[in-house]
């Protein structure tokens, strides 16, 4: 059998880097699991200054979640808990605690039963009842733990949604009892998320109970605020962060620490369709097979079969797996400091694509929190940024980049909004650089227009936040499909009622200090579409307006626009008699 080699001449910078992306892997492989832990104390069923009912908008995270988990993670499990309850549904028969869901991949009864709560809260009033009857809140984790446990190969947290401070009531027992529960939960690594919600009269203080409980530390993701901010909090949380590398941060010859690095900003695209077979009752998903043939012999061939090599020339040179792995590889992955510069040096167009944020991580070397933190308030200090050289990974090219000090910052209720850090802006080389157009002679505005624009522009400014907007037609597939009475509200379309509502006298003025107040919305409609729309249009009716009939042609006519063949032999033959060709 003759030799069979795979060609390599086009190699893509991640063959044969599966090693260097096991512990990639190993966190992307772990799906993420979420037990929504509501309370339904009297007090949460009680109407705020706005009208709103704490379990309800709890109801609306949940539901916001789920959706969001359909869109982009849609193999994650949710469950929920009440507690706070008259009534009890659990395999622990602990009272005041009703298992809602459990955990399990949502699908369309579930989101349809809590829409059902969300537009009458009465209903799971009814069902399951209200109580401010104190029960010992360890009962709730040992709930929890029970459930989770059976989750495996998951990320696994609880969401605590409540508005009591002091679920103890003071009871020394049941403090000590629900602290080693909760301490019980983080050893088996399921994470604890409070969201602690104000009440009308007062602030949710953590330093009654929560603060002796080890899962809610400064480096946890738990959050006060008040109950219009609810959704907000809970949206931050839909994922949970994974590192995607975990490299040496070489800061000098003889000084290095461990960090990892967080993609924050990945481009959401379509995931192709899978097929699928019937196989007699059910359906099985088919998975592709790639197999290598010799073309001499058409015998299936095994990998130990491969080769590897390059042609060069007449001549193809020959390698192993491993000598191009070497040819490939400039230097273990790591990030390295080259120099220093002033803020003002890196410029806006300097950025090619999205940053990475990098963080201590003290697992590789002991200590590396602390000097690392160090060095990111000097550099905020100076006002400097430092050019690294950076290697994410085996195989890859070095990159330049601008690492950026980041401080952390903190919300009215010591929430942590950003934490503390280094960006990296990958910076481009020089012949990624385009030339920059010519010039363009600046258009003289009047100021009275400017204003009244600025005026519009500054009304219609939000906080763009993509997590805070769904897509509807994701719901519409997770909901199985909307009666004729249903309708989901899409939140990407412009805000009309607000617009008309909050907008309507600066767009007058706006219309008059440009001249279109008198402009007739027909007319308006026509300014607004594209240009080639408009070019089409007119070439439309101008061809229109100047093609004639095919009964009002006469032969040349009918060759000129294509339609000859529809001329009957006698029509031809009257036109040969008149020109003298037919006799």
């Amino acid at each position: 059998m003759s030799s069979s080699y795979y060609s390599t001449s086009s190699y893509r910078e991640d063959d044969f880097s599966e090693e260097s992306e096991d512990f990639i892997a190993e966190d992307q492989n772990f799906k993420d699991c979420i037990l929504f832990a509501i309370d339904c104390s009297k007090s949460m069923f009680n109407k705020n200054a706005q009208g709103e009912v704490p379990v309800t908008v709890a109801l609306q995270s949940l539901r916001s979640t789920i959706l969001n988990k359909i869109d982009n993670r849609p193999n994650d499990q949710i469950g929920v808990v009440l507690y706070g309850t008259k009534d009890f549904n659990n395999s622990a028969q602990k009272e005041h605690i009703a298992v809602l869901h459990p955990i399990d991949i949502p699908d369309a009864p579930r989101i349809k039963e809590i829409d059902s709560y969300i537009q009458d809260i009465s209903l799971l009033q009814e069902r399951y009842g209200t109580t401010d009857r104190s029960f010992p809140i360890s009962d709730l984790f040992y709930v929890c733990s029970d459930i989770m446990s059976k989750v495996k190969n998951s990320i696994r947290r609880l969401f605590l949604i409540t508005d009591n401070d002091d679920p103890t009531d003071g009871n020394a027992e049941y403090r000590k009892a629900s602290i080693q529960r909760a301490k019980d939960l983080g050893i088996a690594n399921i994470e604890i998320t409070l969201f602690g919600l104000d009440k009308p009269d007062r602030k949710f203080d953590t330093n009654i109970f929560y603060k002796d409980i080890s899962a809610f530390d400064d480096d946890s993701t738990s959050s006060t605020g008040k109950l219009a901010e609810l959704l907000d909090m809970v949206k931050t949380n839909y994922i949970k962060l994974r590192s995607e590398f975990r490299i040496p941060f070489q800061i000098t010859p003889s000084v290095t620490v461990g960090i990892k690095g967080y993609n924050l900003i990945i481009e959401e695209k379509l995931r192709l369709p899978k097929n699928f077979t019937t196989n007699v009752e059910k359906i099985v998903e088919v998975k592709p097979l790639t197999r290598w043939r010799c073309v001499d012999s058409e015998q299936i061939l095994m990998p130990m079969h491969l080769k590897h090599g390059f042609q060069y020339g007449e001549e193809l040179v020959e390698f192993t797996k491993e000598e191009i792995k070497k040819l490939k590889k400039i230097r273990d992955p790591s990030l390295l400091i080259l120099g220093f510069k002033h803020k003002k040096a890196l410029k806006a167009h300097h950025q090619l694509t999205h940053p990475y944020f990098i963080f201590p991580d003290d697992t590789q070397y002991e200590g590396s929190s602390k000097l690392f933190m160090a060095l990111v308030q000097t550099m905020i200090r100076q006002d400097r940024i430092a050019i690294c050289s950076f290697v994410r990974r085996e195989n890859t090219s070095p990159r330049i980049v601008a690492a950026i000090p980041q401080d952390e910052k903190l919300d009215e209720n010591s929430n942590q909004l950003e934490p503390p850090g280094l960006q990296l802006i990958i910076l481009p080389y020089a012949d990624e650089i385009r030339p920059l157009p010519p010039a363009i002679t600046s258009v003289q505005v009047d100021p009275e227009v400017r204003e009244s624009a600025k005026a519009i522009v500054n009304k219609l400014t939000i906080d763009y936040d993509p997590r805070h907007f769904e897509n509807p037609s994701i719901q519409t597939i997770a909901l199985g499909g909307l009666k004729e009475d249903e309708k989901l509200v899409d939140d990407t379309l412009p805000k009309f009622d607000y617009i008309e509502s909050n907008l309507s006298q600066e767009l007058d003025v706006f219309k008059k200090t440009v001249g279109l107040d008198n402009i007739m919305s027909d007319e308006l409609h026509e300014y607004s579409k594209p240009a080639s729309v408009k070019r089409k249009t007119t070439e439309e009716e101008s061809t229109t307006a100047k093609k004639p009939k095919k009964e009002d042609m006469d032969i040349p006519e009918m060759w000129q626009n294509g339609v000859l063949a529809s001329a009957t032999n006698q029509f031809m033959k009257d036109f040969l008699f008149v020109v003298e060709l037919f006799n």
